[in-house]
């Protein structure tokens, strides 16, 4: 699903907002399994995406306290950047105040991580459509802010909300799903994969 330079330059750049908030700061770490507890709260609390929708932009334009948890969710994810990440390296370069805001929108939710449920196969349960605003709106205003200044975004593609969430799900629901399902599977099992592809990319460019 790639388009113009522009399109691409934005949905690299949210994949990367994406693996942020879900705290994957390289290729080897798979999405973390939702509790039924974790979808019980947000399926009582929606009845639909437009409540969804208002929730997260009231809490955008009203929430502006300091929430601790957001500060420790940041240092957990800079904890395990990896040095041999590019991955990690572009995390690295997103400026700190704009990524513990969107870890502080998060928080205000009541959600003690961002963790979609990829393996509902429900992209429209108000429990995935409550993260998926949160991810698409915190991220338009981290690329508003610079944050993604180093990827070459343009903020008219940013802005095109059709666009911006094509690009989430298929990101979400189908590659991170996928890692999600072979390390259910098999623990490990994503490691392995990328480390047998790296080798073969390493022989063909010998």
């Amino acid at each position: 699903m790639r388009g113009t330079h522009f399109e691409i330059f934005a949905q690299d750049a949210l994949e990367l907002h994406i693996r942020a908030l879900w705290c994957l700061p390289h290729q080897n770490v798979s999405p973390p399994s939702v509790t039924e507890d974790d979808r019980k709260a947000y399926a009582s609390r929606f009845t639909s995406e437009d409540q969804v929708r208002t929730s997260v932009h009231n809490s955008l334009n009203n929430n502006a306290g300091h929430i601790a948890a957001a500060a420790d969710r940041l240092t957990s994810l800079k904890s395990i950047f990896s040095p041999n990440s590019k991955i990690s390296a572009n995390l690295a370069r997103i400026p700190e105040p704009l990524l513990l805001y969107a870890f502080r929108v998060i928080a205000t939710f009541g959600l003690p991580r961002w963790a979609p449920d990829v393996l509902s196969q429900d992209p429209d349960s108000m429990y995935n459509l409550l993260h998926e605003y949160i991810a698409l709106n915190t991220f338009e205003q981290v690329a508003a802010g610079h944050g993604y200044l180093h990827m070459g975004i343009n903020l008219a593609v940013v802005r095109d909300f059709a666009l911006m969430r094509k690009f989430y799900r298929n990101f979400v629901f189908s590659y991170l799903r996928n890692l999600a399902k072979m390390e259910a599977k098999r623990p490990g099992a994503v490691e392995m994969s990328h480390e047998r592809e790296n080798v073969v990319k390493r022989r063909n460019e010998a």
